[in-house]
């Protein structure tokens, strides 16, 4: 059975011609594989991995330019990675290390 990370589906709708109401969730199994995964907001499969063989993903958000930008937390630090919504790996590392522990990411008004 898939265990859902709590507090970690993103509800993405809007900005330009980006996203149209896709729901964008990290996963992981129990020592399994750690996964971002996209869905209608009527709950259907649209791409179930959209990344996989991440480093413990924890919490997105969408930027205006239709990027999404991803926390990491792993290996006792944090990094922020910038993916498209078509599932090409931007920057893996654009944020290195953050440090502590990074467990959420947010943008301002504007998407930035």
């Amino acid at each position: 059975m898939k265990r859902i990370k709590p507090l970690v589906g993103v509800l993405l709708i809007g900005w330009g011609g980006a996203v149209h109401g896709q729901i964008f969730v990290s996963t992981r199994l129990p020592n399994g594989p750690r996964a971002i995964e996209e869905y209608t907001t009527s709950g259907a499969t649209v791409n179930a991995p959209l990344f996989s063989g991440l480093n413990d993903p924890w919490a997105g958000a969408l930027g205006a330019n239709g990027s999404l930008y991803w926390v990491m937390e792993g290996n006792g630090h944090g990094t922020v990675a910038e993916y498209t919504t078509s599932g090409t790996t931007m920057d893996p590392s654009l944020i290195t290390p953050v440090a502590g522990s990074a467990f959420g990411v947010a943008l301002d008004g504007k998407g930035r």
